[in-house]
């Protein structure tokens, strides 16, 4: 069984959701069964819990992957700016080492890994900021490298999303998996426990309950019982 809600996932809990329905629908027909209600009880639980974690497991990475994108893009758009304004400072006071380390590119920057790029962009703001004083003729401001450091914590912020976000998602199909397990083992102990009230219309509606539709081809199946 795989952590996620699987077409054959979603077509086991729509099976199960048929049989909460039947089970409310003849509460009054197995209420008196002491170990029948202690099934059906962990049943509705276990049932509202796989939905739940169903719905966690669909979180997506897509819009925090693009939102990091455009966070590295108007950093490296600013930082490279401000670097080339800055290196012509380094060339005015003949410090070529100085200007080699403000020269880069967007796509330089953007072919890097996060966390180097990152690094890179942090080394340029920090040497711009030790001579932001003699800077101003070169329109970088108090104001602008603030702006930059602004850039700078957003992206640095946003490397770790994405990748926090997958494993948010993995631990929740986890759950998914344990949970549907659980379920499964469940049904399978109600199945075994129906023989209480052989003949009756009870019966008759859970074993046509039970009945899986695959929702995506509308074909109808048994499942087998499961220990």
């Amino acid at each position: 069984m795989k952590g996620v809600m699987t077409t054959k996932n979603e077509n086991y809990v729509s099976m199960c959701r048929s049989v909460e329905g039947v089970l409310v629908a003849h509460e009054t027909v197995w209420q008196s069964n002491t170990r029948f209600v202690k099934e059906r009880t962990l049943f509705g639980d276990l049932l509202g819990k796989v939905q739940q974690a169903g719905g966690d497991s669909l979180i997506v990475t897509t819009g925090a992957t693009a939102d990091k994108a455009e966070a590295a893009s108007r950093l490296f758009s600013m930082v490279t700016d401000l670097g080339k304004r800055a290196s012509v400072y380094a060339l005015d006071h003949d410090n070529q080492e100085l200007h080699d380390h403000l020269r880069t590119s967007k796509g330089a920057l953007s072919n890097m890994p996060d966390t180097v790029s990152l690094a890179k962009a942090k080394d340029m703001y920090t040497r711009m900021e030790a001579i932001k004083r003699d800077l101003a003729d070169y329109g970088i401001t108090e104001e602008v490298l603030d702006e930059c450091k602004r850039l700078i914590d957003a992206y640095d912020a946003y490397i770790t999303r994405p990748r926090d976000l997958i494993v948010e998602r993995k631990g929740h199909n986890q759950s998914l998996s344990e949970l549907l397990r659980d379920l499964r083992r469940c049904v399978y102990k109600l199945d075994s426990l129906m023989s209480l009230f052989s003949g009756t219309r009870f019966e008759t509606d859970y074993r046509n309950a039970r009945i899986i539709v695959d929702l995506g081809t509308r074909k109808k199946k048994e499942e087998g019982p499961q220990p």
